[in-house]
């Protein structure tokens, strides 16, 4: 599911958020309440009126969830990547 998720992010959301700083969010590291409303924004468009484009039309809930998976995997791997970083 992880690796669906990557491809995915690559083909549909790496054009517009980077994992780094960028004038879009690090989808790594949105907050909870945006998590919670990922289908709405993505699926939904809900944030359309602000240029985040609605993608209902190529991505399924399936296909969201996997995207979900990926990017919840490179979160930990940051958190585990900024503690070491810390320890040291």
């Amino acid at each position: 599911m992880i690796e669906e998720g990557e491809r995915l992010f690559i083909a549909y959301c790496s054009r517009c958020h980077v994992f780094g700083p960028s004038i879009t969010p690090d989808l790594r590291r949105i907050d909870p309440a945006v998590r919670a409303r990922i289908r709405n924004i993505v699926i939904d468009g809900e944030r359309a009126p602000n240029g985040m484009g609605r993608f209902n039309d190529v991505l399924t809930e399936s296909d969201l969830n996997a995207i979900g998976a990926y990017l919840l995997d490179q979160a930990w791997q940051l958190y585990r990547d900024e503690n070491r970083a810390v320890a040291r």
